[in-house]
């Protein structure tokens, strides 16, 4: 991907809050690191929970949702969001590397899909494609 269309993408994302929502703790925190060294405010959920709880303190700009998380299906999640006025259009970028879920993934509003591993330069610009 052209250096140009990245560094576009991340201009768009700098002061956006992104909610990561990973069960991975390496990736949730390599993830973080380069969000954070980008200017884009994180919050970090290891679970379905803990992001549920998460977004009752803070509304994101955007979740970042893995779909196989240990707690509970990242689709329903994404439907216990979508239940709640202050969340209902958040967008959601699902990811997963393993079942393949993306078609049911993109039948969720506001949603998009991105298959692990990826590159990060295509996970910015499907980032800043929903917000």
């Amino acid at each position: 991907m052209d250096a140009e269309l990245v560094s576009a993408s991340i201009q768009k994302l700098q002061g956006k809050h992104i909610l990561i929502v990973e069960d991975d703790a390496l990736l949730l925190r390599l993830l973080a690191r380069r969000f954070t060294g980008y200017g884009i405010h994180v919050s970090q959920a290891p679970s379905g929970t803990k992001a549920l709880a998460e977004i009752e303190q803070h509304t994101p700009d955007i979740i970042l949702l893995d779909v196989e998380l240990l707690d509970m299906n990242g689709l329903d999640f994404a439907t216990l969001v979508r239940q709640h006025d202050h969340t209902n259009t958040v967008p959601i970028l699902f990811m997963s590397g393993g079942v393949d879920h993306e078609e049911d993934c993109l039948k969720t509003p506001r949603a998009d899909f991105i298959w692990k591993p990826f590159a990060l330069s295509d996970l910015f610009t499907r980032l800043c494609n929903l917000v």
